[in-house]
């Protein structure tokens, strides 16, 4: 009697180790997706945060700025070292270096000077 209790016990051992292994695979699986997941998300804002500006959008902000204040950023464009540098012809330097504070204009005045030539 006592072997076949022993064996009863054991297959019972048997059959839960069994369902443990299961219960273990099924949380690896879910503990891989939510990595995956995660790794996918944080990679998808690193992306996101590397890609370049819209340029379309940042050129239409200018834009509606510019209808409000129709006359932003003339002094630049009537300025003869300007016209100088900016005329495609003439032009022996493409390079014009604009610093100021944020704010200051500096977009304005590079996207008011688009449509001149």
């Amino acid at each position: 009697m006592q072997q076949h209790r022993r064996l009863i016990e054991s297959q019972a051992g048997i059959v839960e180790f069994e369902e443990i292994q299961k219960i273990r695979k099924l949380a690896e699986v879910e503990f891989q997706n939510a990595r995956d997941a995660d790794l996918d998300r944080r990679r998808s804002k690193v992306l996101q945060w590397l890609s370049p500006a819209s340029s379309e959008t940042i050129q239409e902000g200018c834009e509606k700025a510019r209808s409000e204040y129709p006359r932003t950023g003339e002094w630049l464009l009537t300025d003869d070292k300007f016209s100088k540098w900016f005329h495609p012809n003439f032009c022996s330097n493409p390079l014009l270096w604009l610093s100021g504070i944020p704010g200051a204009g500096k977009l304005q005045l590079t996207s008011s000077s688009e449509n001149v030539y």
